[in-house]
């Protein structure tokens, strides 16, 4: 699993980063738009509740 932001986009729907966590082992991708850098905490947060 490997976990990385995609920052300073153009503003889309006032969201301009993009959280990016990637599973190879079976080949899923998740996508999550942010209006700002979020922390540690709530990453761990995310990742256990959605993955």
């Amino acid at each position: 699993i490997s976990m990385d932001f995609i920052i300073y986009l153009l503003l889309s729907n006032s969201y301009n980063i993009i959280l990016v966590i990637v599973n190879y082992l079976i080949k899923i991708k998740y996508f999550f738009p942010y209006t700002r850098i979020i922390n540690t905490k709530e990453v761990a947060n995310l990742y256990f509740k959605y993955i």
